[in-house]
């Protein structure tokens, strides 16, 4: 016992020692680990964010440039004579858009992991959901038929290009030209060109590069003439050539971080709400996308809804309880200004009066194909009776 406290005794006084000028081993190197320590720590915390970056990086993230946020600004500075001109046009609906539009957090990524290219539908649990023409019409009250534009083309002469410079196809640019501008520097007929310039840009037609089609200067530029395209038709086609390509993006995957799907990818997601999301009364507004902006749902409600792939009209007697919480209305904004009733009504008479208008025009269309398929029904059947004519005997009768 005494040989080991003589022992201890010896090395804290070697230690005592070097304190005073004296090398000590083992004091040295505790004063040299102790004086890393700190060092040591902050390069592992260093190395653990910087594996979390890269992680978060390396994720793949499906992205995309929809937005109704220049069109809402835009809105607040339309005088009634641009509303009135702009009410006469098949977009009157972007006179309604008075919050900045959210697409839901996973709709996109969730929807773009089921496309399928052969069946241009999505692949949820055992069924196929197709997206058609029809739900571009439902959803943003654009027709199906009319002439077609060619989004390749070149812009040609036109009167509301002279405004913001002709090299000038930035749609960030367009829009800050415009809110410079918009009192009474701009004539009111080619402001409001400009701002349907805007609102197809951004909303129907969307692209990542943030440039608008140089063919729809021409197509704006006649604000009497823009009845006559299949709108409804363009976007539907814009969007599945977008949604085809970042799927097949999505399926690559390697060397990939970022997917981009251009369009109006907003109207998946109305198009997602008129499948699950049960409404809690009768939808009177038209487009239905002015009704489900103001709606949104949570992470889990998709995700259950894509596991269980039970839609609407599946459900006896309504959705449950459960279902009707998971989403829930956007709170308005509150300097959000009310508009006076009578304008309110003429509005709404206007654009009951357009979409009796697209109705009657659908109905006319439909009839059309009935009364064609009814003639190809009648030479068909008539062919037939030919044929059978030709392949029987006819007894001869005996005249007496």
């Amino acid at each position: 016992m005494r040989g080991v406290v003589s022992v201890h005794f010896r090395l804290l006084l070697s230690c005592g020692m070097a304190r005073s000028g004296d090398h000590c081993p083992t004091t040295k190197h505790a004063y040299l680990v102790w004086g890393l320590y700190p060092s040591l720590v902050v390069l592992g915390l260093l190395g653990f964010v910087v594996l979390l970056i890269l992680f978060w990086f390396m994720q793949l993230s499906v992205r995309h440039s929809f937005s109704t946020k220049y069109i809402c600004t835009l809105n607040e500075r339309l005088t009634d004579e641009h509303r009135s001109l702009i009410a006469r046009t098949p977009f009157a609906w972007f006179l309604d858009v008075n919050v900045n539009v959210k697409l839901g957090r996973n709709i996109l990524s969730e929807l773009l992991g089921k496309w399928d290219d052969s069946s241009s539908g999505f692949l949820v649990g055992n069924k196929v959901l197709n997206i058609n023409e029809n739900d571009i019409y439902l959803g943003l009250g654009l027709s199906t038929y009319g002439a077609n534009i060619i989004l390749k083309e070149e812009m040609g002469n036109t009167e509301c290009v002279k405004y913001i410079g002709k090299g000038t196809m930035e749609l960030n640019s367009i829009y800050k030209i415009l809110m410079r501008k918009h009192k009474k520097k701009i004539p009111r007929s080619h402001f409001c060109s400009l701002y349907l310039l805007v609102g197809i840009s951004e909303i129907l037609f969307p692209k990542r590069s943030g440039k608008v089609f140089p063919v729809m200067f021409n197509i704006v530029d006649n604000l009497s003439g823009l009845s006559s395209y299949c709108w409804g038709s363009l976007v539907y086609h814009f969007l599945l050539r977008s949604l085809c390509k970042a799927s097949e993006g999505l399926k690559k995957g390697k060397g990939t971080t970022n997917v981009y799907v251009d369009g109006c990818v907003y109207m998946l997601q109305v198009w997602f709400f008129e499948l699950f999301v049960p409404p809690k009364g009768p939808i009177d507004k038209f487009p239905r996308i002015l009704h489900w902006m103001n709606i949104s749902v949570g992470d889990k409600f998709v995700k259950r809804c894509m596991e269980t792939c039970l839609v609407v009209d599946d459900v006896y007697g309504g959705a449950s309880t459960k279902d009707k919480e998971e989403y829930r209305p956007t709170p308005k904004r509150k300097d959000a200004k009310p508009r006076g009733k009578k304008k309110q009504k003429r509005i709404r008479r206007e654009t009951f009066m357009r979409a009796l208008e697209d109705q009657e025009f659908l109905i006319e269309e439909l009839k059309r194909r009935v009364a064609s398929l009814e003639a190809q029904l009648v030479e068909e059947k008539a062919r037939r009776q030919n044929k059978d004519d030709v392949g029987q005997s006819v007894p001869r009768k005996n005249h007496s």
